[in-house]
């Protein structure tokens, strides 16, 4: 389920913030956090962690590279014209 999910907007909002949790929780912000239990339940149903697979990563990656030797940072806008999708993906990370 995505952030955007338009069946459901109300569980698309809820999995996203889940996801947000257990990204604080992996880099050990214990403030808004995700308990131990709730991981666990949310796993027993093979909830994703993450929306991205790694081949989508990677290919962000790759075009995150080509942005950076073209304009020489990486602080691309979300609004970016020719990839917003970059720039949501370098938001996210």
């Amino acid at each position: 389920v995505s952030r955007k999910f338009t069946r459901n907007q109300a569980l698309g909002h809820w999995v996203d913030k889940q996801r947000m949790k257990y990204k604080r929780w992996q880099n050990d912000n214990t403030s808004y956090c995700i308990t131990k239990e709730q991981i666990r339940l949310l796993e027993s149903i093979r909830f994703e962690w993450s929306i991205y697979s790694s081949s989508s990563w990677s290919e962000r990656y790759v075009e995150l590279l080509r942005y950076v030797k073209e304009f020489g940072n990486a602080r691309v806008s979300q609004q970016f014209a020719r990839s917003p999708a970059l720039g949501q993906w370098v938001d996210k990370q």
